[in-house]
């Protein structure tokens, strides 16, 4: 045995470097590990990329396909009906179907079938007292304050004039976050908010009954709900005779029918109501991969039948997992 080998120092020595080689090729497998996971993680980042790219385009698609198909069959139906009812084809018949490996449902609504905001003020300006009434009907019909009714009309119109229980700039600009009176029509439901007087509750309890139309438009009574029709008399009839309008209308041919098997009836305040449409809501839900798409669009049938969109917006979610919780979409 050589003198080294016996040497206590030489095995520290030894040791020492066998610890460090063992450190070193801990080391080295920590990062080709750490490596390998993040070239994974980055693959699996772009092939996550790449489907939510190839999703939004086909859901875009998808979406767009079925907003020309709504608008084609409106254009059809005002060919083929003089009236517009709850039971024809735009409304009753599904709209949607699987597109490859995703999915679509659409619905087209009867816009008219609500109160239209915009009704409020007539073209010339003026508020329209007959739809001031119904719409003060309806607020209290919802256990809400008639008189916020004021308010609504002076966020329309053009003058700066207050009305007994309205609001204009002077109010808005008082408050902690100021702004003034829109003086122009309502663009959208959601803006009722920023009436004085109205909060989000409220707008929640009217939500399904309003709509915010281009222009003031008539109330399609073979599409109206039973709250609407009861908010258009002067004397709100019973609910049961409410439901017995809704039960006879098959549809209604000419607006006289309303009253039609309701003798003694007082007729109802607004008397340009109607039985067609000219707007009409359209919504559509997409669906492919881990991509949802929501849209809204309002759209227009004019008098030549043909059918164009007002305006139409909409929201795209990305799911990301089994439990399908939305990730934020850039």
């Amino acid at each position: 045995m050589s003198a080294l080998s016996t040497n206590p120092g030489f095995r520290d020595i030894g040791h020492t470097q066998r610890g460090v080689a063992l450190v070193m090729a801990v080391l080295i497998v920590a990062i080709i590990v750490t490596a390998t996971t993040f070239l994974a993680f980055e693959q699996q980042l772009w092939i996550r990329q790449s489907e939510n790219i190839a999703d939004h385009a086909l859901t875009e698609s998808v979406r767009r396909g079925a907003l020309e198909g709504a608008l084609i069959i409106l254009s059809e139906d005002a060919k083929d009906n003089i009236t517009d009812d709850l039971e024809e084809s735009w409304h009753s018949a599904p709209l949607g179907g699987e597109v490859g490996s995703g999915m679509f449902i659409g619905q087209i609504d009867d816009a008219q079938g609500r109160f239209n905001l915009n009704s409020l003020v007539k073209k010339d300006g003026q508020p329209d007292p007959k739809y001031l009434a119904v719409f003060r009907r309806l607020l209290s019909l919802n256990d809400i304050d008639p008189n916020l009714a004021d308010a609504v009309v002076d966020w329309i119109d053009a003058d700066g004039q207050q009305r007994p229980y309205g609001a204009e700039d002077i109010s808005y600009l008082g408050q902690q976050i100021p702004y003034r009176a829109a003086n122009q029509s309502f663009s959208s439901v959601e803006e009722l908010v920023l009436v004085q007087g109205f909060d989000a509750e409220m707008l929640n309890k009217l939500r399904d009954y309003l709509t915010a139309l281009p222009e003031p438009t008539p109330i399609n009574i073979n599409t109206a709900s039973a709250m609407i029709l009861k908010a258009m008399f002067i004397s709100p009839p019973a609910d049961n005779v409410i439901q017995e309008i809704i039960d006879n209308r098959r549809p209604f041919k000419d607006p006289k029918e309303l009253l039609a098997g309701l003798p003694g009836q007082a007729p109802p305040e607004v008397d340009d109501y109607s039985v067609k449409t000219d707007y009409f809501n359209v919504n559509v839900a997409v669906k492919f991969g881990r991509l949802n798409r929501y849209s809204q669009a309002l759209v227009h049938r004019k008098n030549d039948k043909t059918a164009e969109i007002v305006w139409q917006n909409q929201q795209v979610l990305i799911l990301t997992n089994k439990n399908e919780e939305p990730e934020t979409d850039a």
